[in-house]
């Protein structure tokens, strides 16, 4: 391997370094599990509404049924009526992040 180059994988034996995949992990695996909660009570309270858009939890607080609206692309559309129009437009953003293995 020349001077310029980067290694493909190297060993960390750092406490730090360990410490720091201990934690992301767990934060990884607790936010799973706090969305797991929260979709559980956000279901539970949509339940309860029962037909009705503001509900107030005696002695806790109140919540509301929000209303939304998401578009959406279809690029497998696009890209066959318009393909030229289509391969102009695209745009391709890059980003590293930490993927646990």
């Amino acid at each position: 391997m020349e001077n310029n180059e980067t290694p493909q994988e190297i060993k960390l034996t750092s406490k730090k370094v360990k410490d720091a995949y201990e934690l992301l992990k767990s934060a990884k695996e607790q936010i799973a599990e706090l969305e797991k909660q929260k979709a559980l009570a956000s279901e539970i309270l949509l339940q309860a509404l029962n037909g009705a858009k503001r509900a107030v939890v005696v002695g806790k607080g109140s919540y509301v049924l929000q209303a939304g609206k998401n578009t959406s692309f279809d690029r497998t559309l696009m890209k066959e009526k318009y393909p030229a129009v289509f391969d102009e437009c695209l745009r391709t953003t890059e980003y590293e992040y930490i993927k646990l293995v």
